[in-house]
């Protein structure tokens, strides 16, 4: 049974975790509603889950990296296979609500954030909940990674920014995440 204190403690949602093969995937939850063009990432959409499959440069297989529950603006059911047993969520959850839950949960926020694609709140585990004018937008895990990193600037042209915006919003990555796993492959390619 899958319920959302421990899908935002853990990552793992019922019998989905990280790690797992788009094979595994399919055959707990049959076959998705929709599937990306690109192909890495590689994202399945089952109503409002959305699962996203990293291939590493040098990786054999792409991996569930990314499990994303979505509510808003255009409500689309979860499958009975994940939907959290301990929280009902929808587009009309605001933030207050979500924090109500958090705190029943025990559950500390980390961070909280508010910029141009809505307002964050950052958990310790490393989920994003993700609000649009102030209502449940979405609920994200990536996949944690243990790799030491360095932070780099860099300026893009708008355009570049926009398109790197647009496909980050699909994957339900940030921007600069987006940004971070392009340049983590171009350098293995060195």
């Amino acid at each position: 049974m899958a319920t959302l204190s421990e899908f935002l403690k853990s990552g793992k949602l019922g019998e989905i975790h990280h790690g797992m093969l788009r094979d595994e995937v399919v055959a707990i939850l049959g076959l998705p509603n929709d599937t990306s063009v690109a192909q890495n990432p590689l994202i399945l959409k089952y109503g409002g889950l959305q699962l996203t499959f990293f291939k590493p440069a040098g990786a054999e297989h792409r991996e569930l990296s990314q499990i994303g529950l979505y509510y808003g603006p255009s409500w689309e059911p979860i499958p009975a296979a994940v939907l959290p047993s301990d929280f009902v969520g929808n587009p009309h959850t605001t933030i207050a609500g979500v924090r109500a839950f958090l705190t029943a949960a025990g559950i500390d926020t980390h961070s909280a954030a508010c910029g141009e694609c809505g307002s964050h709140l950052i958990l310790s585990s490393g989920a994003r909940i993700t609000f649009d004018d102030g209502t449940l937008h979405s609920i994200s895990f990536p996949r944690k990674t243990t790799n030491a990193k360095k932070q780099v600037s860099v300026s893009v042209p708008t355009e570049t920014w926009n398109k790197a915006k647009s496909l980050a919003n699909e994957t339900g990555q940030t921007v600069p995440s987006l940004f971070a796993d392009w340049i983590a492959e171009k350098a293995t390619e060195l």
